[in-house]
């Protein structure tokens, strides 16, 4: 019986396959050929052993991974190809089709989750080597020396950094005396400033002050990767494993790459990457970490710093410190106290003092750039259906007449550059109304133009934008301009490489630069943990209100928003698949 079921489970997923998403929306795929049945064989393989087996608390966490994975996988496919999910339910054959598609992608992620849970699970016990192998400052700081010197070539060959049009107006914003800007972080502007004016002061060259940001950032974020690489030592033994991981760290030409862009999200991802490493740690014991004013001190320090570096960080930070509240219970004063002062801290910056440094806010444009969207994805699809009076008060919140015609889907920019803040800034509720009424009238509209902007977040298959590439001509600031101090032929290669974006073309390749690959990795380690680890389950939290925050970024495939979620990913991987919970076993 469980072979015959096995059998029938497998055919069905099979046949599912049989359909593709594309301009056609379902079209049949030839199945006669040896890799469907080699598909078929192993398909049904894994539900014989998962049916014989009776594991029911692995194939329930198997099940919870294959039904997100697969939601997303085909959704995401939808989204990219279609532009739409509206025409799943165009039809009865569209949406059975679509059924057993969905159906056949849950059988394929449910399998291979099941066999990889399965081996990890019969993995070697490894705490009495995490006993033997402690924490050494002394040895992070020979690998943030061995990192450096692995970063300077390209810090040479980039000098005084790779500035795109976004690190330009930064810099401009920080050099303007007087005034901040908050649009990208007035925080981050302050220190700024405080090291190119009295550069700039001693030596008469901006230049040299724009230099001297892009190597305190380059040491900043090696020392990271160094202190991350000596935690993680607690946890993989295997050397092989550890090189390369070492290698992924030095070498990972984004990593040499984004050390030296002036971007507020690098440092952000440092602190980022700096909460997970303090969360591991009241994670493994929790008793000593309370115990520890140094400690709690970092994570009130990285809990305060990531709202000041970027926007959305504010979210982690919310997040975090409510889940940190009830995780750990019997030191909730603590949770509670450091929570609190973080908030606070940031609240009296945000309303006290930026108010007091003349700080220009974030225009509503920006803020609003999802509703935005939705607003002319209804113009660009249903202006016929609206009234002439709704649609002359839709495009009177835009400078451009008929908007729609420079709406693009995957990116913000050309609708939210015409928006007409002054009118929205004299009655915002009037603006939020429309916008309500409208989402009332077609869910599915805003829903798809919200998928659109930020289906690359959470489907792999998209090709990624990492960075500008115009060097600092882009800048357009004074004396700022490319100034190579020493000249590889073999960074060049890579650096053109990268630029041309060659690496796209190659499928495995592709995943190693891809945001919503590293999402699929962080979920797969988040069900792991919670069937063999929960009491790690901790990591995945800030991780996951990073990710909710990106999805009202303003282009669906900027890898550098998700930089975070990157850079982790070895520190989740060494402390979800290399540990178990004793007390659950």
């Amino acid at each position: 019986m469980a072979l015959f079921i096995s059998l029938l489970l497998s055919f069905a997923a099979v046949r599912g396959f049989r359909f593709e998403i594309t301009a056609d929306y379902l079209k049949p795929v030839d199945l006669y050929s040896f890799g469907w049945l080699l598909l078929y064989l192993i398909l049904t393989w894994t539900l014989h052993r998962v049916i014989t087996q009776k594991n029911k608390r692995l194939s329930a966490h198997a099940a919870l991974f294959a039904l997100i994975i697969s939601t997303f996988s085909v959704f995401g496919e939808s989204i990219a190809k279609m532009r739409r999910i509206s025409w799943i339910w165009v039809s009865r054959n569209y949406l059975l089709n679509f059924l057993n598609l969905y159906f056949a992608h849950f059988i394929l992620y449910f399998c291979a989750a099941y066999l990889a849970f399965q081996w990890l699970e019969s993995h070697p016990d490894w705490e009495q080597y995490q006993q033997k192998a402690r924490f050494s400052f002394r040895k992070t700081l020979l690998w943030w020396g061995i990192l450096f010197l692995c970063y300077l070539p390209w810090y040479l060959f980039l000098y005084p950094g790779m500035l795109s049009p976004d690190s330009g107006a930064q810099i401009s914003d920080a050099i303007t005396t007087g005034t901040l800007n908050d649009h990208h972080s007035a925080f981050l502007d302050l220190v700024i400033r405080a090291i190119l004016v009295p550069v700039k002061n001693l030596t008469g060259s901006l230049q040299i002050g724009v230099g001297i940001c892009s190597l305190l950032q380059m040491m900043a974020l090696t020392f990271a990767f160094g202190f991350c690489y000596e935690w993680m030592r607690q946890y993989v033994r295997n050397k092989l494993l550890r090189g390369i991981t070492f290698l992924w760290f030095a070498f990972l030409p984004v990593h040499n790459l984004y050390s030296v862009t002036l971007w507020k999200d690098i440092l952000f991802s440092v602190c980022f990457l700096f909460l997970l490493l303090t969360l591991d740690s009241a994670a493994r014991d929790e008793g000593a970490f309370f115990r520890s004013r140094k400690k709690q001190t970092a994570l009130f320090l990285t809990l305060l710093l990531l709202p000041l570096m970027r926007h959305n960080g504010l979210s982690v930070t919310l997040v975090t410190a409510v889940y940190l509240f009830f995780r750990f219970k019997n030191y909730r004063r603590q949770t509670a106290l450091i929570g609190i002062s973080a908030l606070a801290a940031f609240g009296l910056w945000d309303f006290a003092i930026l108010p007091a440094l003349h700080t220009t806010k974030v225009a509503p444009a920006h803020i609003y750039s999802v509703q935005e969207q939705q607003i002319v994805r209804i113009l660009d699809e249903r202006r016929n259906e609206l009234s002439a009076e709704e649609r002359n008060e839709l495009e009177g919140y835009f400078k451009l007449p008929e908007i729609w015609t420079v709406y693009n889907p995957i990116l913000s920019d050309p609708v939210k550059n015409q928006f007409n803040n002054e009118k929205f800034s004299k009655d915002p509720g009037k603006f939020l109304s429309l916008w309500l009424s409208l989402g009332l009238r077609y869910p599915i509209v805003y829903l798809e133009a919200l998928l659109m902007n930020n289906y690359g977040f959470w489907t792999p298959e998209i090709n990624y934008w990492y960075s500008d590439f115009y060097m600092a001509e882009s800048a357009q600031i004074e004396d700022i301009h490319p100034a190579p101090v020493w000249k590889s032929a073999i960074i060049e290669k890579i650096f053109n490489w990268f630029r041309s974006y060659e690496f796209l073309k190659t499928p495995l390749v592709l995943h190693l630069f891809n945001a919503g690959s590293c999402f699929w990795i962080w979920i797969f380690c988040g069900v792991r943990c919670l069937y063999q680890n929960r009491n790690k389950f901790v990591l995945f939290v800030p991780g996951f209100a990073l990710w909710l925050g990106l999805l009202v970024a303003p282009l669906a495939n900027d890898f550098r928003y998700a930089y975070g979620l990157f850079v982790s990913l070895p520190l989740l991987l060494a402390v979800t698949l290399t540990t178990r919970d004793h007390k659950q076993n």
